[in-house]
Formats: structure tokens, C-alpha cells, sequence
């Protein structure tokens, strides 16, 4: 078998994920075999770069402009936190004794309480708005795979290059990326 030297899909860069069938919900999860934040950290250099794009923009740019939209979205469609309850639940359970002599009963479970932000999708609508005024797409670029990653030169991109079909990106650990063409 060959090492996939091109854009990498479908978690194939990320043997710490496994794909599982799970008795108690009879479907597929992709499960973590990792539990520490530095395991996350190698995780998520298999996962897509999403990121805000414009060709021939310095990273630089990006960055500011993404600023002044996250602001002007806050500013626009602030937080408005909202108290929501999960429905209470009417639960019959049997009880047993040593004898066997079973009983019934009955409660109620309340329902527990969950905070939600009712502006969130309001406020990345008009971030996205901003950066598209500015120029900007959203992209998701995906993963290099190890046989480029090991090949690339230990840099981060700062002028946007030109996406192409085999374009894919690397992450780095000061959260920043490099883009291969």
C-alpha cells in the first residue's frame, strides 16, 4: 500500500480515529482513542483547514479584516442568552425483592435546564456578509497527507496562493496553516 501523497479524506491521516459500531445505538461513531488536549492537538492537524479566503490577500490581512467583521457582528447581533429546559420525563420502573415479589412505580424526572445564544447564526451570517464585502470566501482546504507533510518546508503561508484541485494544507501548532499547491 502506497502512502497518499495528494489532499487526504475521509479520516485516512488519522489512525487514532476508529470507526466503531456501538451496541447500546447500533450505529457508526467515530470514536477518539486519545483523551489529552495534546492528543487533540494531533487530531485536528488530520481535520480540513475552514478558513476564510481571497487570493493574493496576506494572511496578515486576513486576520484584521476577520477582526473588524467578528466586531461589527457582535456589535450587530449581540449576545442574548436564553434559559431553556429539557422536558421532564414520566418514568415507570419495577422493583424486586430477594422473594421475588416485584412493584411498580412511577416519577417524574425533571427536565434540566440549558443555556443557548438565539444570535449565533445571526451574528456568523453577518460576519460571513462583512468578509464576502471585503472579498473573502469561506473554503475548507483539505489535509495533506503524511508524504507531503514530511516534504514541506516548516513555514507558514502569508500571501494566499491560488487554489487548485490538489491544493491541501498543513496545520501548525501556533494555529496557523501552510498551504501546498
Amino acid at each position: 500500500m502506497t502512502e497518499p501523497t495528494g489532499p487526504v479524506n475521509d479520516w485516512q491521516c488519522c489512525p487514532q480515529l476508529a470507526v466503531v459500531k456501538t451496541p447500546e445505538m447500533g450505529q457508526h461513531v467515530k470514536m477518539r482513542h486519545l483523551v489529552s488536549a495534546s492528543a487533540f492537538v494531533l487530531v485536528t492537524g488530520c481535520l480540513p483547514v475552514s478558513t476564510y479566503y481571497a487570493e493574493g490577500v496576506s494572511v496578515a490581512k486576513m486576520d484584521r479584516d476577520t477582526l473588524r467583521c467578528e466586531v461589527r457582528a457582535m456589535q450587530q447581533a449581540p449576545v442574548a442568552n436564553q434559559t431553556r429546559q429539557h422536558p421532564a420525563q414520566y418514568v415507570t420502573q419495577q422493583s424486586c425483592d430477594s422473594y421475588g415479589n416485584c412493584h411498580e412505580y412511577s416519577r417524574w424526572i425533571p427536565g434540566s435546564f440549558y443555556t443557548v445564544d438565539v444570535n449565533t447564526s445571526l451574528r456568523e451570517r453577518i460576519q460571513k456578509q462583512c468578509m464576502g464585502e471585503r472579498g473573502y470566501r469561506q473554503v475548507e482546504i483539505p489535509a495533506c497527507g503524511p508524504e507531503v507533510e514530511k516534504n514541506a518546508p516548516a513555514k507558514s503561508t502569508t500571501i494566499m496562493p491560488r487554489l487548485g484541485p490538489d491544493s491541501c494544507a498543513i496545520r501548525q501548532n501556533n494555529s496557523r496553516f501552510l498551504i501546498v499547491n
